[in-house]
């Protein structure tokens, strides 16, 4: 009697284990689906952040970025506010350092990869320099942006996709 009271004890256990497992897996899809709704919803309103989170000049080691830097898109524009590591083949007077501007965005193109994300390239030209981006989103809103300057060498950016937080007035 005891071994089967023991037998029994032991199975209850064992299928709440395994319900809470799949109860655990499904609420795990139930967020990463509500997370790629989100994402694709911030990217059909070309309206969202990118946060850079990481900088990997062309030497390829990767550096953990402390500050908020990021790129806003607002339909076709984007402001940029990134750091700059590397080589600048010419030198600003003003001694301002970084990848910033505030321009429109030329050649804008967007691509749905399907399950693999969303990729954008565009060009902006301001007065220091051009630069050519592209853009890789995975569904989740991980994202890489690479940067292209003219006067630069290349650099990329490891971060996510956000929705831009309303200033208070």
């Amino acid at each position: 009697m005891k071994k089967l009271l023991a037998t029994i004890m032991i199975l209850v256990f064992a299928i709440t284990c395994v319900m809470a497992q799949q109860t655990r897996k499904e609420k795990r899809a139930e967020r990463r689906a509500q997370k790629i709704e989100e994402i694709k919803k911030l990217i059909d309103s070309e309206h969202f952040v990118f946060e850079a989170h990481h900088a990997i000049p062309r030497s390829g080691q990767q550096i953990n970025l402390t500050s908020m830097y990021d790129v806003e898109f607002r339909n076709d524009s984007a402001f940029a506010y990134l750091p700059f590591f590397g080589i600048a083949y010419y030198a600003d007077l003003d001694h301002e350092g970084g990848i910033k501007f505030k321009q429109p965005m030329e050649d804008k193109e967007w691509k749905d990869e399907g399950k693999k994300g969303y990729s954008m390239k565009f060009d902006v030209t301001d007065t220091k320099d051009t630069y050519q981006l592209y853009l890789d989103i995975s569904p989740e809103g991980y994202a890489i942006l690479k940067v292209s300057p003219g006067r630069k060498s290349p650099i990329t950016f490891s971060g996510i996709i956000t929705e831009k937080e309303e200033e208070e007035k």
